[in-house]
This record gives C-alpha cells, structure tokens and sequence, in this order.
C-alpha cells in the first residue's frame, strides 16, 4: 500500500495451532464469519448458469445449502450434481462424500443419515414450496371468486366456517371445484388444484415431494400472471 511499508498475508492454519495474536496478527474463525446467508449466495451465484427454471434453480440453491449445513466445499460439489441431487439428494450426497475430496486433498468426514437428509429436504421444500402453493391457491380465488361465494359460508376442518373466498384452503377449494362448482371450473383447473393440495397435504404431514411433483408445481406456477 502507497506510503506503508509491509504486506499482508493471509493463512489458513487448524484449529490444534495456538496462534499469537500479537505482533499484528488476527485471527478469523470460518464460524464466526460465515453465516447461513453468505452460504446462500454463494450457492444462488453457482447455480445462476444453470439451464433450469427461475425457481427450480431457487429450489436446488436452498436444498443443498440446508441438506449441507454451511460446509461450502460439499456444497459446491452437490450443487454440480444439479437433476441428480434434486431427485436423489441422500444417494448423491454419500456418493460426493465417498469419491470426492476437499481442496486440501482430505477426504469429506461427514456422517449423516437417511432421516436426517429427509428431514432437512422437507425444510428447504416448506421454505420454497408452500409460497408457490399459496400464490396458486389466491390465483384460483381471484378467479372464481364470484363462485365460491355463492357456497359461503361452509365449515372447515376446525368446525369453524369459512366466511370469505379468500379463507378457503386448497383443499376445500378442490372439493368445491369438483362438486359444487364443478361446472364453473375448467378441467386443467381441477387437476392443477388437485396436484397443490396433495402436495400441502404432504408437506403438512412432514413428508417431502417428488422432484417431479416440484418441477409440476414450478411449471405451472410460472405460467400464472
């Protein structure tokens, strides 16, 4: 630096090294500086030249930086696997963590389980998913709204009534749509309102979609205006 004398260096040691701090030197801990958030761009920015949908690239981004827990190397290497990591992330995840190794040359020492990983995929679909669901479900309202609310008020699971288009739950609004209103509503509709409720009825049960069923979600919520 202009008018300084000196350099600056930059050291990478483990944590069975007791470094003085003295003479100029600071320590900064991996955990202490990067969060969760810097994990989530790092991955938004790997997958960004991807050849996949907006929000499937979102999906992915979000699957790995939680299946992976802030550990940016195996990110990065689950992140490559792209498709495959979306439709199988417990198998790809162990086959990374068996033949791949870190920029050390060390091997991934990771040990996680089965339930484990579903249960941490399950938390990236809640974050990603269940928004689409809500936007398709206010979409349907905001169309048949001058319908539904020729059958209002009607009774929800909790023996409370329904009192305004805009309480109705995706599952009543299905039941509607193939009862009720079943002349009103076209047959793409019924089928779209079927595929989002079984899919919040798995998510609510602690269970996780199918990539397939994802990319469904995705391909038609990308289509709503």
């Amino acid at each position: 630096m202009q008018g300084k004398s000196g350099a600056l260096f930059v050291l990478q040691y483990t944590e069975d090294v007791n470094l003085d701090s003295s003479y100029g030197i600071k320590t900064i801990s991996y955990e202490d500086m990067i969060t969760d958030f810097d994990c989530n761009i790092y991955a938004m920015m790997t997958v960004s030249e991807m050849k996949h949908d907006r929000l499937l690239k979102e999906y992915l981004s979000e699957m790995v930086t939680t299946v992976t827990d802030k550990d940016v190397e195996l990110s990065s290497l689950c992140l490559r696997e792209g498709g495959r990591f979306m439709k199988s992330p417990y198998d790809v995840l162990c086959e990374v963590i068996k033949k791949q190794k870190r920029s050390n040359g060390e091997s991934f020492t990771v040990e996680i389980s089965q339930d484990t990983v579903n249960k941490m995929v399950w938390k990236a679909q809640v974050k990603c998913i269940y928004p689409l669901i809500e936007r398709f479900r206010e979409h349907m309202i905001d169309i048949y709204k001058d319908e539904i609310v020729k059958h209002l008020p009607m009774p929800n699971c909790n023996g409370e009534d329904y009192k305004v288009p805009t309480d109705v739950e995706i599952g009543p609004l299905w039941y509607l749509a193939e009862h009720d209103m079943k002349s009103a509503v076209s047959d793409s509709d019924k089928a779209n309102m079927y595929t989002f409720k079984e899919a919040r009825n798995k998510l609510s049960h602690l269970d996780t979609l199918e990539i397939d069923v994802i990319k469904d979600i995705i391909k038609i919520v990308s289509k709503l205006r």
